[in-house]
């Protein structure tokens, strides 16, 4: 079973999306920030390597969101969610494989089906997730 940690990264009442590579698995589809956790790492210290290597940031992990696990055909595997916020930098990733979306709008993006419990939780408690915004 592999460990996978994403960032739900917020900015006002948007969240931070990014298009998987054509190349990879599930290539085109969008996700929210994140990798594989390495040997050795802690979830928020793979958070913010891989918010580092793949966007150009440093977030700030706050609190966790969601688990949960999802089995692909495949692979298993366990998916841990985190509210984070941007300290330092600006996304560098071509503009075209970022976008800031309303918590409205996710359920009308092309996600991979293990993405959508998460989207259930986050339409079903918004008040939950912009707390003190």
């Amino acid at each position: 079973m592999k460990t996978i940690v994403c960032g739900l990264i917020k900015k006002g009442q948007n969240l931070l999306i990014a298009k998987r590579p054509d190349h990879v698995h599930l290539g085109g589809f969008w996700e929210f920030p994140g990798g594989k956790v390495e040997a050795g790492e802690s979830l928020e210290e793979a958070l913010v390597r891989e918010c580092l290597e793949e966007l150009g940031v440093l977030v700030e992990v706050m609190d966790h969101f969601k688990s949960f696990v999802y089995e692909y055909t495949d692979v298993k595997l366990t998916f841990h969610f985190f509210l984070c916020h941007i300290i330092q930098g600006k996304p560098e990733v071509e503009p075209e494989k970022l976008r800031w979306v309303p918590l409205s709008e996710l359920q009308n993006i092309r996600f991979p089906a293990a993405n959508r419990e998460l989207i259930a939780s986050l339409q079903e408690s918004p008040n939950a997730f912009f707390k003190g915004e």
